[in-house]
């Protein structure tokens, strides 16, 4: 595959993907699985079109992180983020690096 933009990995793809999901309904999904933490799910925002959702269990509560689209066309956490091409690939780097988030998403 090529590293350019328009090659991101679709998230529909993905167990994890729950598509367009209120805060409220992703807490009772993590929750009905004991909020362990890492679980995670990823959702599209219900409010706003192109932005993301990741959310993720950390001692029993959800934290709710949301990946902005930028004039790129790529994704961050936060407008001053580091940016990828696509959610997904934004996960895969959390995943191995935390950085800032309260623990690495690894239990889809």
């Amino acid at each position: 595959m090529m590293s350019h933009t328009s090659n991101f990995s679709d998230p529909s793809d993905k167990p994890y993907f729950y598509g367009r999901l209120l805060r409220e309904e992703a807490n009772k999904i993590l929750e009905k699985r004991n909020a362990r933490d890492g679980l995670f799910l990823l959702r599209e925002s219900v409010f706003e079109v192109g932005a993301y959702i990741l959310s993720l269990c950390h001692n029993r509560q959800v934290q709710h992180y949301k990946i902005d689209r930028l004039d790129d066309g790529t994704v961050s956490i936060g407008r001053n983020g580091r940016s990828f091409i696509g959610p997904i690939e934004l996960i895969k780097h959390y995943q191995h690096e935390p950085n800032g988030l309260v623990t690495r998403p690894i239990h889809p």
